[in-house]
């Protein structure tokens, strides 16, 4: 699965994979990797998370990866908050216990 951001009014690839998070994990020397880490993280990890999710999006389309870690923080200062809402996108949600699923039926 792959999302898109825009920046400077191109869409570009991403993907929140296992090397996306893999990496930003090694750079923040965090073990647990979960929505809540996430959403909590400190504001500059968001630019390693862009930086691999961009890498691994633009390997899964087959494209050329042309930007340098240096340029994240222009990319998220114009689409900080497309990248943040489409995350969640990347994580499975939590499967509902067959009991419940049938009483809301």
């Amino acid at each position: 699965m792959v999302e898109y951001i825009t920046y400077k009014k191109k869409k570009y690839p991403v993907r929140v994979s296992y090397f996306a998070l893999k990496h930003m994990a090694k750079e923040s020397g965090s073990k647990e990797i979960s929505m809540e880490n996430i959403g909590n993280m400190d504001i500059e990890m968001y630019e390693s998370l862009l930086f691999y999710s961009l890498q691994a999006g633009t390997k899964a389309e087959e494209t050329t990866f042309s930007f340098e870690k240096k340029d994240m923080e222009m990319i998220l200062d114009e689409c900080l908050m497309e990248f943040v809402n489409l995350i969640p996108k990347f994580f499975p949600k939590p499967q509902e216990e067959e009991g419940t699923a049938k009483k809301k039926k």
